[in-house]
């Protein structure tokens, strides 16, 4: 019987974004005979190549006004007075304006893509008793998912999470619509770190819910380990957007206090906050005789995995406030770069301190950074080359996607 998968995205296969979906889609495509992918990006140039075979759909994320009205109903049913319960109670929000206009319009979009998917189904002549329905985020498409699966109990339903889509205080207000309700509904949500399953299990599930699973991403590199810098240089690589909560200004300032040291500073990413950042580096930087630093800005990934195989780098470094569990952790450890990086969300999954890297206050000052990267810079070139192996073994162990995603699609196919 024919397998069909229905993936939505939320930009994927168009713009930049969602780069570490490409990993993932070889096995899907090898795992699944008909593919319907469903981007809400409805502007942006394709940038991923997909087969033929492949049917790629753009869907506007505009909810008609008449779901809206539609979900004003949705406060007649005791999933609604529930999720009120949870945020007076459990994330002792006042119920703002803002949060009942967040969730009336998270349950509206959610009907939108339930009947849409209604209507498609039926166009597509898809058999329900072999569908497969994907969402890459937690989030309203997800809801929608749960409340069409809540209809047609054969179709599999199931989503990933990340970051932003977990970690209530991220937002303003704190609050992210119906998590508990989809969770509830959906055969599972895969998240990508333990720290993300533990705090969706604790805040909006219940602790042993067996639904809320780990499932990490991955990466590919054919060619394995190399080796750092063979003189007293060192080399560092920050890989991602420019934006406040990736403070990029710290590494900017530490490096500004390093001196009698010869440092490369290679910046892979773009944002808001480049141009204050470029700025900042001019004042700070231009004038360190032992500074050389590069903005690299916006690249496809493909050219950052090909500067790895084709460079020698030292460390990678991420100061960020927040995470889910970063995939440029993952490809800096399966070319042996160890890992600076604060102790956020997953990253003491991937980084070990003083193993395959270093770990950092989440809080960490300047200094603090500077103090890491002179730690690593005077070690012995054995204790270098060792948590250079170690980085690459913890990648190949368990962040390897010929491994991590055969997995993950053989639980979906176990439903």
């Amino acid at each position: 019987m024919a397998s069909t998968l229905i993936i939505f995205t939320e930009a994927f296969p168009f713009g930049q974004t969602e780069t570490y979906l490409e990993n993932e889609f070889p096995f899907l495509l090898n795992s699944f005979d008909r593919i319907f992918v469903v981007s809400i990006n409805t502007s942006g140039e394709q940038t991923r190549k997909l087969p033929d075979r492949v049917k790629v759909i753009r869907k506007p994320y505009n909810t008609p006004y008449g779901y809206i009205l539609r979900a004003l109903f949705f406060v007649s049913k005791s999933e609604f007075w529930e999720e009120i319960r949870f945020i007076r109670k459990k994330l002792c929000l006042t119920l703002s304006i803002d949060v009942l206009r967040i969730l009336i319009s998270s349950y509206g979009k959610a009907l939108e893509v339930s009947d849409w998917l209604d209507r498609f189904i039926i166009d597509e002549k898809i058999d329900k008793n072999n569908l497969y329905l994907y969402s890459y985020w937690l989030n309203n498409v997800s809801t929608g998912l749960a409340l069409y699966k809540e209809k047609n109990h054969k179709v599999k339903a199931f989503c990933r999470t990340h970051g932003w889509d977990v970690y209530y205080e991220l937002h303003k207000p704190a609050y992210l619509p119906l998590r508990s309700y989809t969770l509830s509904r959906l055969d599972a949500c895969f998240c990508i770190s333990e720290f993300g399953q533990d705090y969706l299990r604790n805040l909006v599930g219940r602790p042993t819910q067996n639904n809320v699973l780990v499932s990490y991403l991955g990466t590919n590199n054919p060619i394995g380990l190399r080796g750092g810098s063979k003189n007293s240089k060192i080399v560092l690589v920050s890989c991602s957007h420019v934006y406040l909560m990736k403070r990029i200004q710290i590494i900017i300032e530490a490096l500004a206090r390093i001196n009698l040291i010869e440092l490369e500073w290679f910046h892979f990413g773009d944002g808001p906050l480049m141009e204050a950042n470029k700025a900042l580096a001019k004042k700070l930087l231009d004038n360190k005789a032992n500074l050389k630093y590069h903005f690299k800005g916006h690249v496809l990934n493909k050219e950052v995995l090909d500067f790895y195989r084709n460079n020698s780098v030292d460390l990678f470094i991420t100061v960020s406030g927040s995470e889910g569990l970063p995939v440029s952790i993952m490809e800096a450890n399966s070319f042996g770069i160890p890992a600076l990086a604060t102790n956020v969300g997953g990253n003491s999954e991937i980084v070990k301190d003083e193993i395959n890297g270093l770990l950092l206050d989440p809080n960490c000052s300047i200094n603090d950074v500077v103090k890491a990267i002179k730690r690593y810079y005077y070690l012995s070139e054995n204790e270098k080359s060792q948590m250079r192996n170690n980085a690459y073994n913890n990648w190949n162990d368990r962040f390897n996607a010929d491994k991590n995603y055969p997995a993950f699609i053989k639980t979906v196919l176990e439903f």
